[in-house]
């Protein structure tokens, strides 16, 4: 019985111990951005905070002379673009990111074109 007792409160213990001291990750994070460009099904957001976090170095807009530091291609567009439809005029935001899509899925009409985005690349939800 002693035994029991011993190995339970280890366990226990032990479960504490790797729950509740985890670091936070990209994943628990709220970024902010600027959507600096949206177009062809791509959106990229030039991330403001946690520089060098989940980003790309640089990113050059295709045929332009335009360059972003810190780039991030969102991967389930539609939802940015519903976002955008009743924020026109909102390019700062504030998001979080996911491994996958929370959003529902990319369920919207896209022009029949292609725009390759910076490297670093995610879903995003909890965007404001």
């Amino acid at each position: 019985m002693k035994h029991i007792t011993t190995c339970l409160i280890i366990l226990t213990a032990l479960t504490i111990i790797i729950t509740g001291c985890r670091k936070e990750t990209v994943y628990s994070k709220t970024f902010t951005g600027k959507i600096v460009y949206n177009a062809c099904g791509t959106v990229v957001i030039q991330v403001t905070n946690d520089i060098g976090t989940i980003g790309t170095s640089s990113w050059a807009v295709p045929n332009s002379t335009q360059t972003y530091q810190n780039a991030f291609m969102v991967k389930n567009y539609c939802y940015v673009d519903e976002f955008l439809r009743t924020n026109r005029a909102k390019t700062d935001i504030s998001f979080r990111v996911s491994k996958d899509d929370r959003t529902g899925g990319n369920n919207c009409a896209v022009y029949t074109c292609f725009v390759a985005g910076p490297a670093a690349s995610g879903y995003i939800y909890d965007i404001n």
